[in-house]
């Protein structure tokens, strides 16, 4: 079961959507040493979407023509292990690596590695940040929050933080431990029928 069924059934909690902009906005202005802007100057909706579009274009997709309802919850292992990597080409990207799409596939394959180094070369995804991830999480990192959308097009996917979730597939393959993991979660009220 994917978590859209689980807010399906349970209802949990809903966020404002600009909640959700405003948290990727301000991520990727933290990864940027040279963006100054303050997402908390900026007030209405539009404004948040576009400073985040003009930053990570895919969020037009995201935010720009879905009605989605919008949930912050904990990821269940099941869940997490069970999420697509961003939508895409199939053969570009993260969709590249994965395995019918789920970030647990590329984290089987970097398991299965003979040289990390030369599988990052293959797929220039950074599988080494990937790994030293996974090696070096634990229950006292302090993980960002996840974007996931879920919509009427099949398996919830990541729309940012795929390096993180593969990493944490890849902690769990290795170690058998699951690090609670938070998401925003979007799903559209079409598919839940919720108000």
């Amino acid at each position: 079961m994917d978590v859209t069924y689980r807010i399906e059934s349970e209802e949990p909690e809903s966020v404002a959507e600009t909640e959700v902009i405003r948290y990727w906005l301000r991520k990727e202005i933290e990864e940027d040493t040279e963006d100054n802007l303050d997402p908390d100057t900026l007030d209405d909706r539009k404004e948040l979407l576009d400073a985040l579009v003009d930053r990570k274009p895919l969020a037009e997709s995201i935010f720009g023509e879905a009605d989605r309802n919008w949930y912050r919850l904990v990821l269940s292992e099941h869940e997490l292990r069970g999420l697509e990597v961003v939508r895409g080409p199939e053969n570009e990207g993260w969709r590249a690596v994965a395995k019918g799409g789920l970030i647990e596939s590329i984290a089987e394959r970097i398991l299965a590695a003979d040289n990390l180094d030369a599988f990052d070369n293959e797929v220039p995804k950074n599988l080494t940040k990937v790994a030293d991830f996974a090696d070096n999480v634990s229950s006292e990192t302090e993980l960002e929050e996840l974007i996931v959308v879920g919509d009427e097009n099949g398996r919830p996917y990541i729309a940012d933080g795929n390096h993180r979730a593969v990493g944490m597939a890849l902690h769990i393959l290795q170690s058998g431990e699951y690090i609670e993991q938070q998401a925003y979660v979007g799903v559209d009220r079409q598919r839940i029928n919720l108000q």
